[in-house]
């Protein structure tokens, strides 16, 4: 499908230096990466660097393998070419049995690096070493499993692996030094990318760490010719470069996570960057995070089962510090042992704080994280500089997503208190967004408010319900199909006595009212509608026989391509239109008892 959809652009688009750039792209795709499916048996011969009896195939049959795949050996760590025979085949993973293996020898840089960490083990913890060899010189399999863990579940693993954010801030150490000597600018700008490139091919070469460098390299080259800097062509130099040396990395999260984020900066940060304004630089240093944060949002969801905006507020304390490390770290390898001494208290004391930090910020409960935010935001002075637009689209994704939450609480709460304890079982009565998300109707509404389309609707992950533990037969099934939607009633009708109570409250207070008694209506609208499996059909089948009822939870994979159906004919609006009148009579009704 990819080298069609090539073609297809290839053609489409008539451009000489497409037509080479394509050309050279495809052959080398074709003569380089191994396309081969092996079987149980075969006999192949690989090229990685085993730790721990675990090692990542960088060739297989001097190629480089079409997707990223370990394998698992027992033999003492170290560089190898490996001829063996194949027991065993996962799909992250294949299990090899050795027939003939040669080691790779280390070179004097490798020997100095490894002395060198020895060295600094006689001043620092252990924990605090194997951080420096993993943020420092990529070696991420040195860390503890349980530190490794922290800064996952802290929404900070981003740390961790070698990536711009750790050349950038190491480059900015180098210039910052140099700029100290009172250096000539050719020779400050030679110096540093002299440096920096020592270190880029001393370290475990990736995609993410190749886009930095050669942005990097743009960048210092352009200073000592006194060239302007087109940063968005480096980006695309980088990306066509990468791509040459790594044509497997499309689906690499690294290569993903490492191009998207300078996109965001690049391309999407602009349009909310804020220029005229009395302390613009906090204030955008706040919408710069928040970008990256929202961006990355889909493809951490997808591959980590996080959300990265969930952690922005831990971001902000743990970002700047562990930067902080990896620069004292970088300092210690390079620093004569006579100096460690006088150096290592101040880079172990970093490390206690940020174990510390992660402790703490990891045991915070995702809701107080949210609050917390919100309570952030709402006491920012000035938040009226923000770019609307960008406030409105984390509102909007906020209050979606927590009244979807809410709404599968309803229902697992209502099941419980009627007897079916089964969703309980399953931690699904859980204040944890993540438990309750759904890749269409939750994840896909998220990415296109980011792209700019307007959300009102959307569902969660249904909870399990055990119908045949249901106390008070269909009064029990009535109740446990309109807990949903009642709860999305009951948030709007608070929301709007809240709006109306007289209360002075602030614009972004008020907007977060209006929007949640919008987003509810409409959630309580939608699920009213008896098309499976929102919760109207499941009022409709607690009328019916045992048979009737089975038959309509079997349309339940069928139910999203009629909702398409409907929105694309307009009858779902028509009909949503109709439920939200009578929600909103009633709901100023209750306000004219309220009020008067």
């Amino acid at each position: 499908a990819f080298l069609l959809g090539s073609f297809w652009f290839i053609f489409r688009v008539k451009n000489k230096e497409v037509y080479i750039l394509s050309f050279l792209f495809l052959s080398r795709i074709l003569f380089v990466v191994n396309f081969n499916e092996y079987q149980v048996g075969d006999i192949v011969k690989i090229k990685s660097e085993i730790s721990n009896g675990v090692g990542k195939i960088e060739r297989i049959e001097n190629k480089i393998p079409l997707g990223r795949k370990n394998i698992y050996l027992s033999i003492e760590d170290g560089k190898y070419e490996i001829l063996g025979e194949i027991t065993g085949i996962k799909p992250r993973y294949i299990l090899l049995e050795e027939i003939e293996k040669t080691k790779k020898e280390k070179n004097k840089i490798e020997i100095i690096l490894e002395n060198k960490i020895k060295k600094l083990r006689n001043y620092l913890s252990n924990g605090c070493v194997n951080l420096i060899e993993t943020t420092v010189l990529g070696e991420k399999k040195k860390i503890y499993k349980d530190i490794e863990e922290n800064f996952r579940n802290s929404g900070a693993s981003h740390l961790l692996a070698i990536s711009g954010l750790h050349l950038g801030v190491i480059s900015g150490a180098i210039l910052y030094i140099l700029n100290k000597l009172s250096l000539k600018r050719e020779i400050k700008y030679s110096g540093a990318l002299i440096i920096l490139s020592f270190y880029v091919f001393t370290i475990k070469l990736s995609p993410s760490v190749l886009r930095a460098y050669i942005m990097a390299v743009v960048y210092m080259v352009g200073n000592i010719i006194y060239e302007r800097n087109d940063i968005k062509k480096s980006f695309i130099v980088a990306f066509i470069v990468n791509l040459f040396i790594y044509p497997n990395s499309l689906g690499d999260i690294s290569f993903i996570m490492s191009y998207l984020c300078v996109f965001l900066i690049l391309w999407v940060y602009p349009k909310f960057e804020i220029k005229k304004v009395k302390n613009k630089n906090f204030y955008n240093t706040i919408i710069f995070l928040l970008v990256i944060q929202v961006g990355i949002t889909p493809i951490t969801l997808y591959f980590f089962k996080t959300m990265g905006i969930l952690s922005f507020f831990t971001n902000l304390v743990l970002t700047p510090i562990g930067s902080l490390f990896i620069i004292l770290g970088f300092i210690s390898i390079i620093l004569p042992e006579s100096l460690i001494r006088i150096f290592s208290f101040f880079i172990q004391g970093i490390y206690n704080l940020i174990e510390v930090l992660l402790k703490n910020f990891q045991n915070i409960p995702i809701g107080v994280k949210i609050i917390f935010g919100l309570m952030i935001l709402l006491g920012i002075k000035n938040l009226i500089f923000f770019k609307e637009s960008f406030v409105k689209m984390i509102i909007e994704i906020v209050v979606l997503v927590m009244s979807l939450l809410f709404h599968e609480l309803g229902h697992g709460y209502a099941a419980k208190f009627s007897g079916d304890k089964t969703a309980e079982y399953y931690g699904r009565l859980s204040l944890n967004p993540l438990n309750h998300l759904d890749p269409m109707g939750t994840i896909l509404p998220i990415i296109m408010r980011i792209m700019g389309f307007p959300i009102f609707i959307g569902w969660a992950k249904p909870v399990p319900i055990n119908y045949s533990n249901l106390k008070n037969g269909k009064v029990g099934e009535i109740s446990v199909a309109l807990a949903g939607v009642t709860v999305n009633f009951l948030l709007a009708l608070i929301s709007m006595i809240i709006f109306y109570s007289g209360i002075d409250f602030p614009p972004i207070f008020r907007e977060i009212l209006y929007k949640t008694t919008l987003i509810n209506i409409s959630l309580c609208a939608f699920n009213l509608i008896p098309i499976p499996p929102l919760d109207g059909s499941r009022v409709v089948a607690s009328f019916l026989d045992t048979h009737r009822k089975i038959q309509i939870f079997a349309f339940d994979r069928f139910g999203f391509f009629i909702i398409m159906l409907l929105s694309y004919t307009n009858i779902l609006d028509k009909i949503m239109r109709i439920i939200m009148s009578g929600e909103i009579i009633l709901i100023e009704n209750i306000l004219r008892l309220i009020y008067g």
